[in-house]
């Protein structure tokens, strides 16, 4: 991936899937490979919550309070990233019914406060949804 998002193409610039793909590469993205792959830039933010019982007993409370954010953090990436599937499959097969379009626009709107979909709307979507005609 990495020796695919240095590649330059013709006229020395980057593909637009290139410049989108550095989005999850290079950006909050990452973390998740490193917590896939047991990094210790994936660990930092979640291995408090392994070993709970092994934290002070003043410092539990502050974790039970933080837990529901962080499950919530992930619950919203992983929303953004199918809504990122969803959306790039109903821009190349332009699926009729059910007013997928309408939807998916709900969807985009919903999460949009978060400031990770804001960005990969922005960066790709936003583009995208317009020149398929993907409308309300």
């Amino acid at each position: 991936m990495g020796k695919y998002l240095s590649e330059k193409g013709s006229g020395g610039t980057l593909t637009s899937h290139q410049t989108f793909l550095k989005t999850f590469t290079y950006g909050i993205w990452r973390e998740y490979s490193a917590m896939a792959h047991g990094g210790f830039e994936g660990l930092m933010g979640s291995a408090a919550f392994y070993m709970r019982d092994m934290q002070e007993h003043e410092f539990r409370p502050k974790m039970d309070e933080a837990y529901p954010r962080l499950m919530s953090l992930h619950i919203m990436r992983a929303a953004a990233i199918l809504l990122c599937i969803v959306t790039e499959l109903q821009g190349y097969f332009r699926f009729d019914g059910a007013n997928i379009n309408a939807r998916i626009h709900k969807i985009w709107n919903a999460l949009m406060p978060a400031f990770e979909v804001k960005e990969l709307y922005d960066e790709r979507y936003a583009q995208l949804m317009s020149s398929k005609g993907i409308k309300p």
